[in-house]
């Protein structure tokens, strides 16, 4: 349990606390006997000094001095808090703030998976896209759909040269034999 400070329980004892200092320390010794025994002493100082004023210094003009004090009292404590040397401590991170962080989290990386298009996740191999090579052409299938390279048809299948490799590239030469010109078509799959 922390108790209020010496400073706080004596102006409890007069009065003299804000109203939410005020609420908080009467709750407090209204649990704690011993706060509840300094602020009764305090209170029984303030009577003594009261009844005693006149006879000790009967000149003093007792209100204008308790009105000084207490203007003292507070410019001190305002002044000691901006003053203060020692920095208030921050209280880790609770359950809770862990628990929104993590739902953030996942919210974020949902989201960005989510909206990652598929065609740039998958490779050649995974997404099922095929290089052909017919005597019409070279012709890339997807699955859904396909795309050709046409050359005219040539007569039988060894008049066309084909090549293929293992990243996905597929070629064709035809020959013309008209013209004896060489017709290369190369497809790269990615």
């Amino acid at each position: 349990m922390k108790h209020p400070e010496e400073a706080e329980l004596a102006l409890f004892a007069g009065g003299d606390l804000g109203v939410p200092a005020r609420w908080r320390v009467g709750i407090h010794t209204a649990r704690c006997g011993q706060c509840r025994d300094e602020v009764a002493a305090y209170r029984g100082g303030t009577d003594w000094l009261r009844e005693r004023a006149d006879e000790m210094i009967p000149s003093m003009n007792w209100g204008s001095l308790a009105a000084e004090m207490k203007a003292n009292i507070r410019l001190g404590f305002d002044a000691g808090e901006v003053v203060s040397p020692v920095a208030p401590k921050r209280e880790p991170l609770g359950w809770r703030a862990a628990a929104a962080l993590a739902a953030v989290t996942v919210v974020v990386v949902s989201g960005w998976y989510m909206y990652v298009p598929r065609y740039l996740a998958r490779t050649p191999a995974d997404s099922g896209i095929v290089v052909a090579v017919r005597s019409e052409g070279v012709e890339l299938k997807d699955g859904r759909s396909s795309m050709m390279l046409l050359h005219p048809v040539a007569r039988q299948a060894s008049d066309v040269a084909v090549t293929m490799d293992a990243e996905g590239t597929a070629g064709a030469r035809y020959v013309d034999e008209q013209s004896g010109q060489v017709t290369i078509n190369n497809v790269y799959a990615e």
